[in-house]
């Protein structure tokens, strides 16, 4: 036979099909490596420079040995009067003639590489259908003249391509699956027990082995590839099952299951081997091998032990960091309740009792709608909700998150062209694309037909996928959403935050904006100061790139005031809506006040970051104690507060020739009735992280005259084991004496003088004088309170004579009106209100309202 490389001659091992279907496109794969890990009987190699052999490894006493004086050329003489079968003679030949090998190595079909089947003689005189393979050239990183060879068993398998029965005395044709060359299942089973009743004095163990996301592996790769994957994991599994004395069976698609000894190592063992063959790809980390464990002593029979072996398979394929679990009893009652919860999630997707809520997306400096996220909800038909956590966990975990993911985008499709057609002024609905659907579906190719089947602007759907199924497969992912965003779609990375390589995947995956994990907000003393600092350098990263940004599970006023200060734009959270049915939001929808159409906006380095202020190249220490004002650090001891640090402006407010010896214990040098008010202040201030307190405390100076300041203290934290305040002040001492004099000067009047401004249709009002204090019992800030909130019902008693007299006075002349005035206890007295337009520089001020007892 003159060409060994023919097609129609297959290579067990290592074909030159084989090859070319492992080798294109991928740069990872390299046959020298493959075949030195494979496993085959013997490896040898022979130096034509020097004319010698040397034998690598071998299986011991096996093949027959032979007898030569060590050259390589009288090791192949040897081989063919003694060991190759006189009918294959002409076949090794034409593979191991040494004059000839060099040349037809260089032109064979895969350069440097040719094999050919033959018989050898066993050391027990019978013959035997071997594989050969030789390899060499420098691409492989053999010198010149270096020839490796291989040689693997392979008769079973050829006794099954010629149509005999196999040599082994348990394999038949009808046992054995035509594919893989393993026993079917039924077959495996009944073996299996054979084997296990002939050594009860082992301890046996039912292994599972399950290849993730197969099905999208022969989308990616095609059917060649992964049926070739297959088959050389059947071989891998093969040989380490008959090396151990334990069997191995194909129980169809991408599942394998053995019977062998128990030992962990072993496990270890077959797991390495199945995911080297998977890593000869680029990108295979979604499709990692899972393997369930249960050992025969654990179960009633074989196949219940399979079963286990299955569940604990599962339990494998979804966990990231454990790979090959053992079966637990109690998973599988865990199982069982979960199967129930499994098919009534999936029936009610069928008879559409899941629909979607949408909870609406917030700019939040208005409350405005810019978007909103829709939310798979499930409602029996007798009303009642079953919460998402009670099914969708079930359905990721059992890959059926994806029939879920398909109703609700078809849903959301169906809901916008309904809504458009009714004229609504539709924004951009996001929905949730999970990682199963990316390994199962063509997310892109199925979003694409819903949008032209709806006829719905696909900038209206925004795709919305887990950081983690960024990180498990970025090359996948990175190439979806650069087509997503091509075919129009918005793309967000759902979770930031919540993995360990958010940032460096923003360099290398385009997203249109990014939604950062509510863990973030959940601020406490253990995690506050850690949590605020990632917080802060999240917002500043995604201005410097220009990427918009949504925070989840914004709750409180507290959060959003906090979120508004980093120059957080947008929300999701209970603080400004709940989930809400569609119909709900439709009503939203058409008050036009509630809706921002213009989307997302992101500009890089709109805002300036605060250290900026500390960059020591760009100003001065002089310059910072300008632009901060005078600052101190303070202390809170158990009965008295200290002042630890300030900076050049504080010392220069205070200016006391005793400042040192003041600084310790300053609440002594407070009127005694202000001191409670400090320590309340400061209190309140280690409350509220976010906001801090303030108040407005009197101070002696040396002279015994008093000297005002209004503070506002920060909490940051105790290092020694005392709270610590950053305080700033401004010396107000002018300001409250001006104060002063006023209260004065309504105590000698019998005036009550209001400065009233008139903007958008509002009034707002200041007491400048409360001379009818005495009969009103209003205090300044009362008679503030109630005027400026004359919306309130509660004070719309008091205030709606002045609401009907405003509207008569703003005409811009003088205008007097004799009227009543009802006091804080309920009584009224009679007065006369004089309203006078005047104009001030500042114009703070439209009208001077002078209200006096007749």
């Amino acid at each position: 036979m003159s060409n060994m490389t023919n097609k129609k001659i297959s290579c067990y091992a290592i074909s030159n099909e084989f090859f070319r279907v492992f080798s294109d496109g991928l740069t990872n794969f390299n046959l020298l490596d493959y075949l030195d890990n494979s496993y085959c009987d013997e490896i040898s190699e022979i130096d034509l420079n020097k004319n010698t052999y040397t034998l690598i490894s071998h299986v011991a006493g096996k093949y027959l040995t032979p007898e030569t004086d060590g050259t390589a050329y009288a090791l192949i003489e040897y081989a063919k009067k003694h060991a190759v079968h006189p009918a294959d003679i002409d076949i090794f030949d034409d593979l191991m003639n040494l004059d000839h090998i060099m040349e037809k190595l260089e032109k064979s079909e895969t350069k440097n590489f040719r094999f050919a089947h033959f018989r050898y003689r066993l050391e027990n005189g019978e013959y035997r259908w071997f594989e050969q393979a030789i390899i060499t050239g420098k691409e492989y990183g053999l010198k010149k003249g270096i020839i490796r060879v291989y040689i693997y068993d392979i008769n079973n398998a050829k006794m099954r391509e010629l149509g005999h029965s196999s040599d082994d005395k348990y394999l038949h044709n009808k046992e054995i699956d035509d594919f893989t060359g393993l026993l079917k299942e039924q077959y495996f089973a009944k073996k299996g027990l054979e084997l296990i009743n002939s050594k009860k004095d082992v301890v046996w163990a039912s292994v599972l082995v399950d290849i993730e996301h197969f099905r999208l592996f022969d989308e990616w790769y095609g059917r060649e590839k992964s049926s070739t994957l297959l088959i050389t994991i059947a071989k891998r599994l093969e040989h380490l099952a008959n090396k151990n004395k334990g069997l191995v069976g194909y129980l169809g698609q991408d599942d394998f299951a053995l019977v062998i000894p128990d030992d962990e190592k072993l496990y270890q063992e077959i797991y390495s081997a199945v995911r080297k063959e998977i890593d000869r790809y680029d990108l295979s980390k979604g499709f990692a091998p899972a393997m369930g464990i249960c050992l025969l002593k654990d179960a009633k029979s074989l196949p219940d032990a399979l079963d286990k072996a299955s569940i604990a398979a599962y339990h494998a394929s979804q966990d990231f960091t454990k790979k090959i679990i053992h079966y637990n009893p109690e998973e599988r009652k865990e199982s069982e309740d979960e199967y129930k919860v499994l098919m009534n999630a999936i029936a009610a997707i069928k008879n559409k009792e899941i629909t979607f809520y949408l909870q609406p997306q917030c700019r939040l400096s208005t409350g405005k709608v810019v978007g909103a996220e829709a939310l798979a909800r499930w409602v029996t038909p007798e009303g009642k909700m079953i919460p998402p956590n009670n099914f969708i966990p079930i359905l990721e975990k059992y890959s059926f998150i994806t029939d879920l993911d398909l109703y609700i985008w078809e849903s959301v499709f169906a809901w916008l062209q309904k809504i458009l057609s009714k004229g609504l002024k539709a924004v951009p609905i996001s929905v949730n694309v999970s990682r199963i659907d990316i390994f199962s579906l063509d997310v892109r190719k199925v979003l694409n037909e819903l949008a032209d089947k709806y006829k719905v602007d696909r900038g209206l759907i925004k795709i919305e996928i887990t950081e983690s199924a960024y990180s498990e497969n970025s090359a996948v992912i990175e190439k979806l959403v650069k087509s997503l965003r091509s075919d129009g779609f918005m793309v967000l990375m759902d979770d930031f935050g919540s993995g360990y390589s958010s940032l460096n995947m923003l360099s290398s995956i385009e997203v249109d904006a990014i939604k950062l994990d509510a863990l973030f907000l959940k601020l406490n003393d253990e995690n506050r100061s850690a949590s605020l600092r990632i917080l802060e350098s999240v917002v500043n990263m995604a201005k410097q790139i220009g990427l918009a940004m949504i925070v989840e599970g914004v709750e409180d006023a507290e959060q959003a005031d906090f979120l508004m200060n980093l120059g957080c734009r947008y929300t999701q959270g209970f603080y400004f809506y709940r989930p809400m049915p569609q119909s709900d939001f439709e009503k939203l929808l058409e008050n036009a006040d509630k809706i921002d159409d213009r989307g997302f906006i992101a500009k890089a380095n709109e805002q300036f970051r605060l250290r900026e202020f500390l960059d020591e190249n760009v100003y001065s220490d002089t310059m910072l104690n300008s632009i901060l004002g005078a600052v101190a650090i303070y202390s809170l001891r158990e009965d008295r507060v200290d002042i630890v640090r300030y900076n050049q402006q504080f010392y220069e407010s205070v200016a006391s020739g005793e400042f040192q010896s003041r600084l310790e214990a300053i609440e002594n040098y407070m009127p005694e009735e202000d001191r409670p008010l400090l320590f309340e202040t400061l209190k309140l201030a280690q409350k509220d992280k976010l906001n801090g307190a303030d108040g407005t405390f009197r101070f002696y100076l040396e002279n015994g005259k008093l000297t005002v300041f209004y503070i506002k203290f920060y909490y940051i934290g105790d290092n020694d084991g005392y709270p610590k305040f950053y305080g700033s002040a401004i010396r107000i001492t002018e300001t409250s004496r001006l104060r002063d004099q006023y209260n004065i000067l309504a105590e000698k009047n019998d005036k009550t003088i209001y400065f009233a401004e008139k903007n958008n249709d509002k009034w707002t009002f200041t007491v400048g004088c409360n001379g009818l204090k005495k009969y009103t019992h209003y205090t300044n800030e009362e008679l503030e309170h109630v005027l400026n909130n004359i919306e309130d019902a509660k004070y719309s008693e008091h205030a709606k004579t002045f609401l009907e007299l405003f509207h008569k006075f703003d005409k811009g002349k003088t205008v007097k009106k004799d009227s009543v005035f009802h006091c804080k206890d309920g009584k009224t007295i009679d007065i006369t209100i004089t309203c006078e337009p005047v104009e001030t520089y500042s114009q703070s001020v439209n009208y001077l309202v002078i209200i006096e007892k007749r």
